[in-house]
């Protein structure tokens, strides 16, 4: 979830002078009915409210069971990766804000919020969690570019936590979806796309209509397989999943992007 929560976040302007958001209260409601297990705090607008709008939303992550990873309350909190055991697998999640400002990703050792990348302390991290029996997951919000093709710092960073060991490569930032790609044994998804969010006919041919949801299927210590969900919003807010011929186009277009 990119925002905090806040019990007083006013009601949304259409077109409002600067772009600062929260989630109403009551929309908690959302994730735990959508049975959320883990929450990424990465994102570039969770410092929005300022350390009181974060610490208040840690609080009420904490409060509802709801176990974070990728920001927290100070950089110690944000950088450590989220561990889980699930079915004898062992599963680490970790994440950051690639975009090298302290504005979107502003954890410190007294400040809370998304955590910056440190590619030096991934390259350490991510071998050990893998030497001790872990899948890791490793997601960024990154730039946000209105492309399918990933761009080349993407590239980059992306195929850095890849070569470090990571199993799977996650791109949170993007509005419009992402080509894939395979690298050093992980599977790497560079944008995801919209879940939950207002850009219902908004960019150059509809692109930001159409997004994934990705199913990775983890198997006796081992990423396996990626169920690949395409979905398609209705509305502003409501995605749905796409119609057997709305998902061969989709997939085909995303595919030949990848080069496959």
């Amino acid at each position: 979830n990119e925002v905090p929560f806040t019990p007083d976040c006013p009601f949304p302007e259409l077109y409002p002078p600067y772009l600062v958001f929260c989630s109403d209260m009551r929309y908690l409601d959302l994730l735990l009915d959508i049975g959320t297990d883990v929450v990424e705090l990465s994102g570039d607008h969770f410092g929005d409210h300022g350390p009181e709008g974060t610490l208040f939303t840690l609080d009420l992550y904490d409060e509802n069971a709801l176990p974070y990873y990728g920001g927290g309350r100070n950089v110690e909190d944000g950088r450590a990766p989220l561990l889980l055991e699930h079915n004898g697998n062992k599963i680490a999640f970790i994440g950051c804000n690639a975009k090298g400002s302290d504005y979107y990703a502003p954890a410190d050792e007294n400040t809370p919020g998304a955590m910056p990348c440190d590619f030096d302390y991934l390259e350490d991290e991510i071998p050990r969690l893998k030497a001790e029996g872990y899948v890791v997951v490793m997601t960024f919000q990154h730039v946000e570019y209105y492309s399918y093709e990933a761009q080349p710092d993407l590239v980059r960073d992306f195929g850095r936590a890849a070569a470090a060991g990571a199993d799977i490569v996650s791109g949170s930032q993007a509005h419009q979806a992402h080509e894939m790609a395979f690298a050093d044994g992980a599977f790497i998804h560079y944008g995801l796309g919209n879940l939950f969010f207002d850009q219902y006919h908004y960019c150059a041919d509809y692109a930001c209509d159409y997004a994934f949801m990705d199913r990775h299927i983890i198997y006796d210590g081992k990423h396996i397989s990626t169920e690949l969900i395409p979905i398609v919003f209705v509305d502003m807010a409501r995605p749905r999943p796409m119609t057997p011929d709305e998902k061969k186009l989709f997939l085909g277009l995303i595919f030949e992007t990848s080069g496959w």
